[in-house]
């Protein structure tokens, strides 16, 4: 149940789950975590009000939420018994993010910065700035004229948007879409590294361990990483084809 009034407010707008524990919000900026307790989803804190919020993502006792001004990360306090701001809003164009135990990924239409935390308690830092060719550098409004562009820093809903990159991280492996093709990296000595490239871009990305689910036409398919040849991406890659 999403509470009164949820009707009228899209309650499920956006939502992600990470064990136990969900963040479910609506287009009115209020973020609910929910916790699950055998077969029920019970509203774990107080709501998390961001002003004009539009996506969370939930990994542990953080949670990540975007906003037209960037992105704002909550931890959970025990003893205060809420969620309370982990740090300064990041400040960023684009709207895919994915959110990890000790890293984060935002993307922005042209690249994606990767930042990364040395323990639960302190805020995230960053790491790294992934750029390449197959990235869009604008956003392409998807309406009755498709000649229209608008800049980066603009946004209006995901159904009227075709942001070019899309990202997804999950522990030491990080999809990212682009214009043209699915981009895998995994963490290495510190940075990540691309290792190898599927043929084909898609409309989101959703990754949990080796097995990435992605979208496109109002199909899902699925990849699972493991039986993908790891070509270089200097020479050409081999992609398998999706399986449904």
């Amino acid at each position: 149940s999403g509470g009164e009034g949820t009707h009228y407010s899209r309650f499920g707008w956006t939502l992600d789950v990470d064990g136990d524990l969900a963040c479910v919000g609506n287009d009115r900026g209020a973020i609910q975590i929910y916790r699950r307790d055998d077969f029920r989803w019970d509203q774990f804190s107080d709501d998390i009000d961001i002003e004009l919020a539009h996506k969370c993502n939930i990994a542990g006792d953080s949670v990540a939420i975007r906003n037209w001004e960037g992105l704002i990360l909550y931890k959970y306090s025990a003893t205060g018994g809420e969620f309370a701001p982990l740090q300064d809003t990041i400040h960023t164009t684009g709207d895919s993010m994915s959110l990890g135990l000790d890293h984060l990924a935002l993307s922005s239409n042209s690249s994606v910065t990767i930042y990364r935390r040395e323990g639960k308690d302190v805020p995230y830092t960053l790491l790294q700035r992934i750029t390449s060719s197959d990235f869009r550098e604008n956003v392409k409004y998807v309406g009755d004229n498709d000649d229209f562009l608008m800049s980066d820093d603009f946004y209006f809903n995901n159904d009227w948007l075709d942001h070019g990159v899309h990202v997804a991280l999950d522990k030491e492996v990080m999809a990212v879409g682009g214009h043209s093709n699915t981009h895998i990296f995994s963490q290495q000595n510190g940075s990540w590294e691309e290792v190898f490239m599927l043929h084909g871009s898609y409309e989101d990305y959703q990754l949990s361990g080796r097995n990435l689910l992605v979208t496109k036409d109002d199909e899902v398919f699925s990849y699972n990483l493991e039986d993908c040849v790891l070509t270089p991406t200097q020479t050409p890659s081999i992609s398998l084809a999706p399986t449904t």
